[in-house]
């Protein structure tokens, strides 16, 4: 027993000198254990061994409107009569029954706009046309087509005309397909997702929930209405979920991991007919989707891209602003907890005539102005920003 209170002694005491010789005392030292990786919750559920989950008719969708994208507007192909009745196949008749421009504006909430909405697309579509020498005399018609753009001048933007990264834009700057390409996600897929999939009155309505607690599957499925509509909201969130990434953007920060852990989290809850705590990881999926686009919109206006090469070379700002433009079409498609959109029809117009007020993107002056000059990238991305309480220095690197 003094043996071992002898070394108990005399480890104290080597302890106590130690500390008093430790000139590092009271400094903070960093921990060589890891923070826990964040392990991506994975949708994927059964019924009877069999998936429970059908998102086709996302996929059936989106096809179609990719090709019309990449093969005709991207590429300025709509050149002739020819071209363009191929084109209209995929925009106007689809596949599988699903066609684009049936699909625009969808939802109940957003009805009353629906017949102006497929007038811009359809304006967007003759722009297109117009860049491609669609309306010109066969002789010049290639010419429009393949010349350089310029202040008033439609063309292609890029080293020449055979560069892969090639942008073509109408006589204000604006690249039409980019514009399209971001609207056509806000009144298709965001539309669906928010307005008519995860709308209340839709998803959780009397009949559905009295079917999903009867465990009475859509006829010939393996799964309710009230899950297929959690679903298909899910499926269109996939084309969203790129933007949902924070890429560094401080404002985006956790944004896809609530999400996508809500569609999870709601759908597990669905199992148990726990609809108030579903209707709860509802208003998540809505609140952060919506951010996304209004923060994506403002980082496409002033990010580091577009600030960058609008201070060096103005056009190749371009297809970031233009990009800018259809997420500002978008927002009128995203909703508050209240299902109210945080913008309008009209005031997402508004918004995009002030980028293209006169020249358009060529007013290299106006665009680079502080805040306070209506119509500036900075003056747009602010006027954004107040409604989803996101300042410009969190989208500023």
């Amino acid at each position: 027993m003094k043996i071992i209170n002898r070394i108990h002694v005399i480890v104290t005491l080597a302890l106590l000198t130690i500390v008093s010789c430790d000139d590092n005392v009271g400094e903070t030292i960093e921990s060589s254990f890891l923070e826990n990786v964040w392990v991506e919750p994975v949708y994927k559920f059964s019924r009877n061994g069999s998936s429970s989950v059908d998102i086709q008719e996302c996929e059936f969708l989106k096809e179609p409107i990719d090709y019309f994208y990449n093969s005709f507007l991207r590429k300025a192909n709509l050149k002739n009569e020819a071209s363009w009745v191929r084109a209209k196949q995929y925009y106007e008749e689809g596949e599988y029954g699903l066609k684009p421009k049936e699909e625009l504006c969808s939802s109940t909430v957003h009805r009353t706009n629906r017949i102006k909405v497929i007038a811009d697309f359809d304006s967007l579509i003759e722009s297109s046309k117009r860049i491609a020498g669609f309306y010109e005399p066969d002789t010049n018609g290639e010419d429009i087509r393949m010349r350089e753009a310029a202040v008033g001048k439609s063309g292609y933007i890029g080293l020449n005309i055979a560069d892969e990264n090639i942008l073509y834009a109408d006589d204000q700057g604006l690249v039409v397909s980019e514009q399209f390409k971001y609207a056509i996600m806000g009144a298709v897929y965001l539309d669906k997702i928010l307005n008519l999939h995860l709308n209340e009155e839709v998803i959780f309505s009397g009949e559905n929930c009295t079917s999903h607690d009867n465990l009475e599957l859509v006829r010939g499925k393996n799964y309710t209405q009230v899950e297929h509509h959690l679903d298909l909201a899910k499926g269109y969130y996939e084309y969203w979920k790129p933007l949902a990434a924070s890429d560094g953007i401080t404002a985006l920060k956790e944004s896809d991991r609530k999400i996508l852990y809500a569609f999870v989290e709601a759908r597990r809850l669905l199992i148990r007919s726990r609809y108030d705590l579903a209707r709860e990881q509802l208003q998540i999926i809505k609140r952060e989707l919506s951010k996304v686009v209004g923060v994506r919109a403002m980082n496409s206006l002033i990010g580091p891209n577009t600030l960058v090469n609008m201070q060096e070379n103005p056009k190749y700002a371009f297809g970031f602003i233009s990009k800018a433009c259809g997420l500002i079409y978008a927002l009128q498609f995203t909703t508050k907890e209240d299902g109210t959109p945080f913008f309008t029809y009209d005031e997402v117009k508004a918004l995009t005539d002030e980028l293209r007020a006169g020249v358009g993107f060529w007013d290299k002056e106006r665009l680079l102005a502080n805040e306070n000059r209506s119509g500036s990238l900075k003056n747009i991305a602010a006027k954004i920003g107040i409604r989803f309480g996101v300042a410009l220095n969190e989208i500023e690197k």
